[in-house]
């Protein structure tokens, strides 16, 4: 018996051997058929599948192929990279026209510089503001009430006008302002004239002697 069991074994192996030489053919041409029989049974919808990518559907139906659009996109550009800009295509920022109330904050403000321009002209410790120089130094000095509260009206139409609907400020509410402004500013230039003479004066004149001397 063992003599007889080693043959068939090796009968049994070279069979194997066979069966996995033929398996590894056929696995290897297995493949490459498979593909060509599917490129053969699909040859329709391939053609059609690379036609659908080179053509291209638009808007509205209209059909332009691939290789058109990328060319009119190419030939658009060149057009435009080539074309000089004109002077209207400039973009311009459009300059906004002041309205009745930015012209009364204007005003005031033109008065107001003026004022402060008269008052630089004091040693830098006694300057003020327009609106401090009026109330502590003005006010009680002549007419300086009159002047305080002229300016203390404009002061309020200022204030006003900027809580005022843009449609209720007129022209004409303008130039009343502006008439106003400039009768505020004659009579701050003709006080601190005043205040200023009155102050050298009394620089100028003897102290009085105290009694008893």
């Amino acid at each position: 018996m063992p003599s007889m069991s080693m043959p068939c074994i090796s009968i049994i192996e070279a069979r194997m051997d066979w069966l996995q030489f033929f398996s590894s053919i056929i696995a290897s041409l297995a493949w490459p058929s498979v593909v060509a029989l599917l490129l053969i049974l699909l040859r329709s919808q391939l053609a059609s599948l690379a036609q659908r990518l080179e053509e291209l559907t638009l808007p509205g139906g209209a059909k332009a192929s691939f290789k058109e659009l990328i060319q009119e996109a190419k030939t658009s550009a060149e057009f435009i990279a080539s074309k000089k800009p004109s002077d209207n295509s400039q973009v311009s920022e459009t300059k906004r026209l002041p309205t009745p109330k930015d012209k009364i904050f204007d005003t005031f403000q033109d008065a107001e510089a003026k004022m402060a321009a008269i008052i630089s002209e004091l040693p830098i410790h006694e300057r003020k503001t327009p609106a401090d120089f009026i109330f502590y130094t003005l006010k009680s000095h002549g007419d300086g009430a009159n002047l305080y509260k002229l300016y203390e009206n404009l002061r309020q139409i200022i204030f006003s006008s900027t809580q005022a609907p843009e449609d209720t400020v007129s022209n004409k509410d303008v130039e009343d302002f502006a008439f106003a402004c400039d009768v505020v500013l004659r009579k701050f230039e003709t006080e601190f004239a005043a205040w200023k003479a009155f102050r050298s004066d009394n620089e100028k004149s003897p102290r009085a002697e105290a009694p008893g001397h």
